[in-house]
């Protein structure tokens, strides 16, 4: 073929659904960054009416939920299709949404697989009930450079996987 490269172009749109609710503006930024103007990549920032989110360009959505507890995860799991990306650190919605064969990553850049999740929704599972025993358990780390470095890298990885990247592109 002498360096002549024909790469398929998706028909479909990549939907990206974040759990806007505990979102880490770092990671909404970056997001909000390098999808701005990708044709191919929709994104739903899905939160309660208690959480407004604002700059959003014709393919980002804010998806405004009522307040129950679980209203933005029902919302998801109703909406998410096969090999979407969800982005949350609800390992309880992540083990749903991977039954979608979607796939669901942390915003520290963990990606949550089937091999894994029997395993974390245990551990959530024994800290629960210490909690509830009146111990106290470790609360989540401060999030930093690092985490959203690989946040990206793992969104990245996916994206690359469906054909929504290519591996020599640079972000927008």
């Amino acid at each position: 073929m002498g360096g002549f490269f024909l790469r398929l172009q998706k028909c479909s749109i990549m939907k990206i659904f974040v759990d806007a609710d505990a979102c880490p503006v770092a990671v909404r930024k970056l997001l909000q960054s390098k999808f701005s103007a990708h044709e191919q990549i929709s994104l739903y920032f899905v939160s309660s009416y208690n959480h407004q989110i604002e700059h959003f360009s014709d393919n980002m959505q804010h998806v405004v939920v009522d307040a129950h507890r679980e209203a933005a995860d029902m919302y998801m799991m109703n909406h998410v299709s096969e090999r979407d990306i969800v982005i949350t650190q609800d390992i309880g919605l992540a083990s749903v949404i991977l039954s979608k064969n979607a796939y669901v990553i942390s915003f520290k850049g963990k990606q949550y697989t089937n091999d894994t999740i029997d395993e974390q929704l245990f551990f959530r599972h024994i800290n629960s009930k210490r909690r509830r025993a009146g111990q106290k358990t470790s609360g989540p780390k401060k999030y930093t450079f690092n985490d959203l470095q690989k946040f990206e890298s793992t969104l990245k990885k996916i994206l690359v996987k469906e054909g929504y990247l290519s591996f020599s592109l640079e972000w927008v």
